[in-house]
């Protein structure tokens, strides 16, 4: 996937994610419709995802341009916000940022899968490069 296409995931998930996290967070009517114990685990939920997700996604998209670490771990983002979402959106329920939670997970997943399609091309165009070259390894005399 372009890096381009990854700053620009990253930017709508990360001010999507905190409207999200924030509106979790500070309105005591988002999660009134749930139980105790499930708007307990949700606002724990925000707050790891404020603390850490959010920071996480814009750090390593920021390295993915020179670091294919960065770029794993770019990865490892999307699915964090996959799971998530996808959790709020199909367990919680049903309230005023469910199309929020919709459009975070339709995002995360379309760029898990670009990457992730895109990653294994890459590997197979390498391996079949360096099959139909030959070897260059000095030989033993």
């Amino acid at each position: 996937m372009k890096i381009n296409k990854i700053h620009t995931l990253t930017a709508l998930i990360t001010l999507m994610g905190l409207f999200a996290t924030l509106s979790g967070l500070l309105d005591q009517n988002t999660y009134i419709n749930d139980s105790l114990s499930a708007t307990a685990q949700m606002m724990g939920q925000d707050l790891v995802t404020l603390t850490t997700g959010i920071p996480l996604l814009i750090i390593s998209a920021y390295l993915s341009r020179s670091s294919a670490k960065a770029r794993l771990l770019w990865m490892g983002g999307m699915f964090y916000f996959t799971y998530t979402y996808a959790s709020m959106a199909f367990l919680a329920s049903y309230n005023s940022l469910f199309l929020l939670y919709v459009g975070i997970l339709a995002l995360s997943l379309y760029g898990l899968m670009g990457e992730l399609f895109t990653t294994t091309y890459r590997v197979k165009v390498d391996e079949k490069n360096q099959a139909s070259q030959p070897s260059t390894s000095p030989s033993p005399d």
